[in-house]
């Protein structure tokens, strides 16, 4: 029978690696899931409020533009509708990403949709609040 040769060399063995951390949008998500119920609601709310209204400023600013003889007297009736639809969609789909439509016994968690759901909007608010100051500043200067 063969011997076992030994050797002076010490055995490594490998250092126990900590977890891998989650993708900063994975964290962020987590966050936003473990806000209230009520609270995401709200955010909802203002978050569709929000983007409805600036659709709407941006549809009545080209409305606006046009002369009065082109538009036919329910334009505006028309567009408010439109909106107020839009405001419901828009309403429905942060529901869904937020809240979620979900009858089992425990509750839907948000994920990333939700995330990018909130980045978006917020996104699309500094971008509206930016042209409103810079359109104030360029009606400011020809005074």
């Amino acid at each position: 029978m063969a011997k076992r040769r030994r050797t002076n060399f010490p055995i490594r063995t490998a250092k126990p690696q900590p977890p891998p951390r989650e993708p900063i949008i994975d964290r962020l998500a987590n966050w936003l899931g473990r806000w209230p119920r009520l609270l995401r609601m709200l955010l909802n709310l203002i978050i569709a409020a929000g983007l409805t209204g600036v659709i709407g400023l941006g549809v009545f600013s080209l409305l606006y533009r046009l002369p009065p003889d082109r538009l036919p007297l329910n334009t505006t009736s028309l567009v408010l509708l439109a909106l107020s639809v839009v405001g419901i969609v828009l309403y429905w789909v942060g529901w869904r990403v937020l809240i979620g439509f979900n009858w089992e016994a425990t509750p839907h968690q948000p994920g990333r949709a939700a995330l990018l759901w909130v980045l978006f909007a917020l996104l699309v608010f500094i971008a509206t609040a930016a042209l409103a100051i810079a359109s104030a500043i360029d009606a400011s200067k020809e005074t």
